[in-house]
């Protein structure tokens, strides 16, 4: 098969052959051009050319004769004729998929575009199923954690109680403790230390749980305060004189 319309022209001068007709296929009604007797060889060429910009395909069929009335020892051959840049089906193409109706054939440039699109969706799709991944990694990192903190809670929680009550304690001294006081070593009589009323302790118990709220670290705070009292540090006496000012 000749690959163009040059090619066939080429094929014509070396054949010389100045009569021809071509054919979409077989049958005498098929014929697209057919040479004049009253024209030279040059003008039939030309005229071809400007046919066949008209017709374009994969498949035409020439029929060529030295003679104008000769009936036999005529050549035949098939041609293509298709745009530039095209790919034709059968060379090593066999998965181009026809992009015009009855032609069989796709540009260069209508095939990049595709692989183009292509590539351009397993992009996505790859960037998609990252995504779920890190998701999904993070999702696993944060119910992890979530699963340490509450097995902490829930080892610390039987020993809420006693915490509070040793801070306190150090804070505040126990009801019905005792202080004595030696002069000229005799000893003084033990005075009792009120103990807390209803109101006093609800109050205690919203602080707390105030300060706990505000302050994460409430716990060791309040064990220095108290440890700062019982010393009677100056520090904690100054800033004791700032906040009842």
């Amino acid at each position: 098969m000749i690959a163009n319309v040059d090619k066939v022209i080429e094929w014509l001068e070396i054949n010389e052959t100045p009569f021809f007709t071509v054919q979409t296929r077989e049958g005498e009604n098929n014929k697209i051009f057919e040479t004049r007797e009253d024209e030279s060889f040059e003008d039939a060429k030309a005229r071809l050319r400007r046919v066949m910009e008209f017709s374009t395909g994969n498949r035409f069929i020439i029929r060529a004769k030295k003679e104008a009335k000769a009936t036999r020892g005529s050549f035949t051959e098939e041609f293509r004729n298709l745009p530039e840049n095209t790919i034709p089906p059968g060379n090593n193409q066999n998965n181009i998929i026809s992009g015009m109706p009855g032609v069989g054939f796709v540009s260069i440039g209508e095939l990049e575009k595709k692989v183009k699109d292509t590539e351009e969706r397993i992009l996505e799709r790859v960037k998609y199923q990252r995504i779920e991944d890190e998701n999904k990694e993070l999702k696993e990192e944060l119910r992890s954690r979530n699963d340490t903190l509450d097995r902490v809670v829930k080892k610390l929680e039987p020993h809420v109680g006693l915490i509070l009550s040793n801070v306190v304690s150090k804070i505040i001294p126990h009801p019905g403790a005792t202080a004595q006081v030696g002069v000229a070593g005799i000893e003084s009589e033990p005075e009792d230390i009120n103990e807390f009323n209803p109101l006093d302790e609800e109050r205690l118990e919203a602080a707390l749980q105030r300060f706990s709220s505000a302050e994460p670290d409430f716990i060791r705070i309040i064990e220095k305060l108290a440890e700062m009292a019982e010393k009677q540090d100056a520090m904690y006496l100054m800033a004791k004189s700032q906040l009842f000012k």
